[in-house]
């Protein structure tokens, strides 16, 4: 009985983590549809252990200078370095936070694989519950 509470319990957590998931990437989807394009120069690159690359690009929006964060990339691309001059896409989050999204097919975001990385997570969850109900 308590392995299978356990099991139960497992399934409810995953399923739970890989719902937040998709709503988050679904809210953040919502805010990019109405990206508005600039010239932007990037301004810092932050490597992550996990070979991830995030860009803070600079840019003028009715003349007011703005530092914006990027979407993650795949640091498997094009490489970008400060200074370089690119097109983004920028929106502002709900609480007024600037980000934006680098237009250029050279550079992959990483945003398929924490979609992929939720799917997988409702996977485990199925598996999790049907071996909880029928343990």
């Amino acid at each position: 009985m308590e392995r299978k509470l356990l099991l139960l319990i497992s399934a409810a957590i995953f399923l739970a983590a890989g719902i937040l998931i998709k709503r988050s990437l679904a809210k953040e989807k919502k805010q990019e549809k109405n990206l508005k394009e600039a010239e932007a120069t990037i301004d810092r690159v932050i490597f992550s252990d996990g070979g991830n690359v995030k860009y803070y690009v600079r840019f003028l929006m009715d003349g007011k200078e703005i530092l914006a964060q990027t979407v993650r990339y795949t640091s498997d691309a094009k490489s970008l370095n400060p200074g370089d001059r690119v097109t983004i896409g920028y929106y502002f989050t709900q609480n007024g936070t600037p980000r934006a999204r680098i237009l250029d097919d050279g550079v992959i975001p990483c945003d398929d694989s924490v979609s992929n990385f939720s799917w997988i997570l409702f996977v485990i969850s199925g598996f999790l519950g049907l071996i909880g109900i029928f343990v």
